[in-house]
Parts: structure tokens; sequence; C-alpha cells
């Protein structure tokens, strides 16, 4: 005979089902082409921001230089191509070192500012970890005979993906906001017709699963001198917002964020929403 579940268990539940989500900012999953802006917009979330730059250059941005002088954005390009480090040796060191920024209250210091964690990019943070767990023994002579490369096996792709799944999920929990940036890859049949717009990371398996743990999925789009931010599915852009949901009067499906301060993300998004994504 099963029991039923205590008073006191079902109130714990109600309580953390009641509170999840209030007083954190969404977690955003953003993405768009080489070269179109990701990292100027990512400037306008909410202050303070912790940039996590992995991505050669992208700290040198004026928006981005603006914002460090004057306190409001501090930037990490510790992680940037290092040619005297291995892509293990910088991963492993990247992992010591987010570690002890968590258990030191980094994370909850810019949270009770209300601001934001981001990675710029995903893209190269991953080849970092492709790196870190590869297996050296696994080489592949050229056809020729002249050389070999290393490849990742079946198994060393399996160990790539739970340890993918483990940090992002394991960032999504950070108690401040969360934007993790990536660059964008169309994918195209065997007649070369686009069939859609994926982030660019490695893993047929893996590019179709990192969406399913973001609530929102933010979509960048240049059309012409033009660039157009979308919240919601259009076209073959997959973007998705559950803000839209609840807050459909406040929030557009899409932004044009071609001209400097037309669009914010801390202006246009979380404050109009006061951020409960969870609950009204």
């Amino acid at each position: 005979m099963i029991k039923k579940p205590s008073v006191d268990i079902l109130a714990k539940i109600k309580e953390q089902y009641e509170n999840e989500g209030k007083n954190k900012p969404p977690n955003i999953l953003f993405y768009a082409d080489w070269g179109i802006g990701k990292t100027t917009l990512a400037m306008t979330l909410p202050k303070p921001i912790l940039l996590q730059e992995f991505d050669p250059g992208g700290h040198r941005l004026r928006e981005v230089n603006d914002l460090a002088k004057s306190g409001d954005l501090t930037v990490d390009t510790r992680w940037q191509s290092q040619y005297q480090m291995t892509p293990t040796e910088i991963y492993n060191k990247w992992s010591v070192d987010y570690r002890k920024m968590k258990s030191s209250g980094v994370f909850d210091q810019i949270a009770e500012q209300g601001g934001y964690y981001v990675m710029d990019s995903f893209t190269l943070f991953q080849k970092l970890m492709i790196g870190a767990v590869m297996d050296r023994k696994d080489k592949i002579s050229t056809h020729d005979g002249s050389g070999e490369f290393t490849t990742l096996t079946r198994r060393g792709y399996g160990v790539q993906h739970t340890a993918v799944d483990f940090v992002i999920r394991d960032l999504l929990g950070l108690p401040c906001g969360v934007m993790i940036i990536a660059h964008m890859e169309e994918l195209q049949d065997s007649k070369g017709n686009t069939l859609g717009f994926e982030p660019l990371i490695t893993g047929a398996k893996l590019r179709k699963q990192l969406p399913v743990l973001f609530e929102e999925i933010y979509i960048m789009q240049r059309i012409g001198k033009k660039r157009r931010l979308y919240l919601e599915p259009y076209g073959l852009y997959n973007a998705k917002s559950h803000l839209i949901s609840l807050h459909p009067e406040k929030i557009k499906p899409m932004y044009d964020v071609s001209e400097k301060g037309s669009f914010s993300f801390e202006r246009d998004i979380i404050n109009k929403t006061k951020i409960q994504i969870t609950k009204e």
C-alpha cells in the first residue's frame, strides 16, 4: 500500500512552486551570425554584468570598453585562446575558477543587484571542453600516410555531451540572470536548400537538446544593413519566449535593433516583466 505524502511535504512543494523564479531574471540563449553585434546587444542587459569572453577580440568593442570603465561591467578574458596553454589546461583552469567564484559568493553579489552573467561564446567554450575530453589515443592516419589527426570516439562524444549538459544546467542554476551567447549555423539539405538555423555547437543531438534547457531563446538576423531580434518563431528562426505568453501586452515578438538605443534587454524586456517568469 502506497502511503500518502505528508502535509509538510506537500506544503514544501507548494512553497517551492510559488517562489520559484520570482526574483531571478530570465536565463537566455542568444545566437546569431558572426559579427552581427551579439556582444554589443548583450551589454544592454541589467547591470552589473560579468562577461566571460572566450571569443578573441570581443572585449575590444567600444560598448564593452565604455561599460568596463564605468564599473558596470567586469570583463574576464583569461579564457581566450592562449598559445602557451592547451585547451585542456584552459578548460580545467576555468572549471576550478568557476567553482571558486560560486563558493565565494560572486554570483550571489551579482544577483543581489539584479545583474547578469554572460558567456561569450558557448561555441568557443565548447571547443575547449572537447579538447579537455578528447581521447588522445584515438588517432587516425591521413589517407597518404603522411601524418595523423585526433578525433573524438563515440565514447568521447558521450562524455562531451554529458559534460556540456552538466555545465549548462549548473550555469542556469546560478542565482543571477544568465545569458549564453552562441554563433549560428545554417542547416541545409543535400540540394543546398536552407532547412533552418541552430546554435553552432558540435553534436547533432546536443544542438537539439540544448535549447530545451532554456525558457528564453532569442535569435538575431541581419537584413541588409538592418538587424532584427526574434523572440518567437519566425520563418526558419525557432526562437521562443515564455515571457511573451505571460506579458503579451508588454513584449513584442520581434524588435528592430539596427540603431543604437533602439532596443535594450533591460528596458524593453526585463523591466517590463519584473521577472516573474513562472507565476503571476
